[in-house]
């Protein structure tokens, strides 16, 4: 029984090119660039356009003059010297508000802005991780079915001499029988799989959200495989997009509790003119001092604070939930590597050395067809597994180098 592929899709391109209408083309190259233009196509310029919207808050908080206001007062006198002569009032007043409000509002606008672009970048990655799996799932599934493909013509052009063998009695028609069912049951096999390369294309052609041409993948290192990537990655942790946007975040709720807490003084001062019925008119100056008595928005900036918390205790987790991420990664890379050098060719080379032996022994009636049956099996399944280990070795290399690239160690 042949294992499931299965292959971890995190939750989360050097070039983009164009082939039918709407059809991009996806090659080992091309993943960040075409993950990245879908992110912006389904995500990205809505998230931009939020920043900006953002930016353009903080760039228009206004400064420390709130107001300005003009009166006019008309007035009789009631002294009994000059009663009912006109004594009228002209003044004009600036409305200056003391302390840091605008820089604190401002630094709150750009607090949001800045959290707002961490998470978009938090998500462009998650989502180019998230494509890169599913294009290396669909690569191993069309490594595994024309695997099997060939295999079944390989069967099927050795049953060639059987038949004969058979016909001419040196190989029993019960035995003949047997290779037959079991060519045919590797055939069953070989169109599943060529089914499941049908799923796993749609699986990312929905992901996209566009048409796609795939190119192949070469799953299989050249050489030893490469050192173990994930484990200086460990030292640059606090750098990752996710981690970066919570921090972002929390310094988002801060700025906006400070800006609610805030509450300023108000002095409003101008010049005032009193012209009587007299004739005679002199000038003054109007001043007003305004005191907050209360905070009215306490609660809500008490609120924001609680949040600020919040979304500090759940980076905290994050980063912990990361770095054994990352350990995890680094143990699995070894024990893949020890894998896939264990399924080397000299192994599957003395597979197929018994295959050949089993066959000339079967066709010199010195073997039974359950033997070679069974010594197909062991070949075909140690190749099997051996791509799928190839694919999960791909893999695991391709996302270390991408989680690399966003914690400083850009190729």
């Amino acid at each position: 029984m042949l294992r499931p592929l299965l292959l971890s899709i995190p939750l989360l391109a050097s070039g983009l090119a164009y082939g039918a209408p709407d059809a991009l083309i996806l090659d080992p190259g091309a993943v960040d660039a075409v993950a990245r233009g879908q992110w912006r196509r389904q995500r990205g310029d809505g998230l931009q356009a939020t920043a900006a919207g953002q930016r353009a808050a903080e760039a228009a908080v206004p400064g420390r003059w709130i107001s300005l206001s003009a009166s006019a007062e008309p007035g009789l006198s009631l002294g009994p010297a000059d009663l009912g002569a006109a004594d009228n009032v002209l003044s004009a007043t600036a409305t200056l508000q003391l302390g840091d409000g605008p820089e604190i509002r401002r630094q709150a606008w750009a607090a949001l802005a800045d959290a707002t672009e961490a998470g978009a970048a938090a998500d462009a990655l998650a989502f180019v991780q998230q494509i890169e799996a599913l294009y290396v799932a669909w690569a191993a599934q069309e490594a595994v079915a024309a695997h099997l493909e060939a295999d079944v013509a390989a069967y099927r052009a050795a049953l060639g001499p059987l038949r004969a063998g058979a016909a001419a009695g040196a190989l029993s028609a019960l035995d003949l029988a047997d290779l037959e069912a079991d060519a045919a049951r590797l055939a069953m096999e070989a169109l599943d799989a060529r089914q499941q390369v049908t799923e796993a294309r749609a699986a990312l052609v929905s992901a996209l959200g566009a048409s796609v041409q795939l190119q192949p993948i070469q799953l299989h290192p050249e050489g030893a495989p490469p050192p173990n990537p994930w484990r200086p990655l460990l030292d640059r942790l606090d750098r990752h997009p996710s981690l970066q946007a919570l921090s972002a975040q929390a310094v988002a709720f801060e700025a906006q509790a400070k800006a609610q807490a805030f509450t300023a003084t108000q002095i409003a001062v101008g010049p005032a003119l009193h012209v009587e019925d007299t004739g005679y008119t002199w000038a003054g100056a109007s001043v007003q001092v305004t005191w907050p008595l209360s905070r009215p928005n306490d609660p809500a900036a008490a609120a924001l604070r609680g949040q600020a918390s919040a979304v500090g205790a759940q980076r905290a987790a994050a980063r912990r939930a990361l770095a054994a991420h990352l350990e995890g990664q680094a143990a699995r890379y070894d024990a893949l590597v020890a894998h896939y050098t264990a399924l080397g060719a000299e192994h599957l080379q003395r597979l197929r050395d018994r295959v050949t032996l089993v066959e000339r022994a079967l066709a010199a009636g010195q073997a039974t067809a359950t033997r070679l049956i069974a010594a197909r099996r062991d070949l075909h399944e140690a190749e099997h597994h051996r791509i799928l280990v190839a694919a999960d070795l791909y893999q695991a290399q391709a996302l270390a180098r991408r989680y690399g690239a966003h914690l400083g160690d850009r190729p």
